[in-house]
């Protein structure tokens, strides 16, 4: 009995050891951030394929992350995002992709950003679009129809840069979520509806590299992050 009190102590004890290591992993404030240094030994050590010449500059997106745009070895530009996590700095992305979406938290698409390093260094402006195509999906006598949704926000474009995604954007996407769940659930779940919806820009081809861009992600940190394509008002209007 004294034997079975004493074995169960010890698991109480390792248990509350281990909680507590996952409490202070998980609630640890963000230190400062790190050195350049630090940063781009931990950059080039990831990829062969990368190799940071010049960091541009250190942009604190909220407390827990960082946006840095870099210059790599071959003169490309390209970004790297950084976010805390389990009481350290963590390099989540390294990308040679010139504008990204990027959205902080997983779950909460108001915490979106739009961020970029363009291939020139004088000002200019990028016409942000959000679109949704028009549908139509009918069986028997059922039908459902999808109007179509096209907003639009011109930017002014520095060489780099970070800027929020527009409030209204971020609530119609989580609708647009919200209205495919249901209709996946109904009676139109065999076409495998979605809110066909994307965040796309119209800007000067020649501000940005298309050519040989990669993405490679540490699987360090999770975090969402998507390219941005090119889209032609003229095509949708």
């Amino acid at each position: 009995m004294r034997k079975n009190k004493y074995l169960i102590g010890i698991v109480v004890v390792i248990v509350v050891a281990i909680s507590g290591i996952l409490l202070w992993l998980n609630f640890k404030q963000p230190t400062s951030f790190l050195s350049e240094a630090a940063m781009v030994e931990e950059m080039n050590s990831y990829t062969s394929s990368l190799n940071v010449k010049e960091i541009q500059d250190v942009l604190q997106v909220d407390e827990h992350h960082y946006f840095v745009p870099f210059v790599n070895y071959d003169g490309t530009k390209a970004m790297s995002f950084w976010k805390w996590d389990k009481a350290k700095w963590k390099l989540v992305n390294l990308t040679t992709h010139q504008k990204m979406r990027w959205q902080l938290d997983e779950k909460d698409l108001s915490s979106s950003f739009i961020v970029w390093n363009r291939s020139s260094a004088e000002d200019a402006t990028m016409t942000l679009l959000f679109y949704r195509e028009r549908n139509f999906l009918s069986s028997g006598d059922n039908h459902f129809f999808t109007p179509q949704v096209l907003l639009t926000e011109e930017i002014t474009l520095s060489e780099y840069g970070i800027t929020k995604v527009p409030e209204q954007w971020s609530k119609l996407m989580a609708e647009l979520d919200k209205s495919a769940g249901v209709t996946n659930n109904s009676m139109f779940s065999f076409f495998n509806y979605n809110p066909n919806y994307l965040i796309a820009a119209e800007y000067n081809l020649e501000d940005f590299e298309t050519n040989g861009t990669e993405s490679y992600w540490t699987g360090k940190a999770d975090t969402t992050l998507e390219f941005i394509m090119y889209y032609d008002l003229d095509r949708i209007q």
